[in-house]
């Protein structure tokens, strides 16, 4: 019952399910059997729950009324309301996803920036090289120079 039910949904109706099945006892062929199972079942891109299904096989009354409880229970657990926390965790994320786009933006920029200093740092050491091997030829010249003359 439940592969068919959860085959239909998908197939047919496009939801996304999660199951989970509960093992409660060993019965008498020493094995643990799935008494039931639980249907978490929403729309993929939907952020909100669709339904939640108990599936229920064979159980005493009192055990029956412990899952009808226990579904109104979950319900608050499973069921996002706009209009409460969820909705400003998410405005949160937004928020925090333009944030992140926006650093990115200047992080990009000042890495061009860095590129740019980087090329121009390069460019103006060869330029004080190249001073200064001027400065050294000319010091050379001025010694031979001085020498010449005063070996005349």
């Amino acid at each position: 019952m439940y592969q068919v039910l959860v085959n239909w949904l998908r197939k047919i109706h496009g939801y996304k399910i999660t199951g989970q099945w509960h093992l409660e006892q060993v019965c008498d062929d020493g094995d643990y059997h799935h008494l039931y199972c639980d249907l978490i079942i929403k729309k993929p891109n939907s952020l909100y729950l669709k339904a939640l299904f108990k599936l229920l096989a064979t159980a005493l009354i009192l055990k029956l009324d412990g899952h009808f409880e226990q579904i109104f229970n979950m319900k608050s657990n499973f069921i996002l309301e706009r209009s409460g926390s969820m909705q400003s965790e998410i405005d949160e994320t937004n928020s925090l996803k333009m944030c992140i786009a926006r650093l990115e933006i200047e992080n990009f920029e000042l890495k061009k920036k860095f590129v740019e200093i980087e090329a121009r740092n390069a460019e103006l050491k060869a330029r004080i090289a190249k001073l200064e091997d001027k400065q050294t030829q000319n010091k050379l010249i001025k010694n031979l120079l001085f020498v010449s003359h005063c070996n005349d």
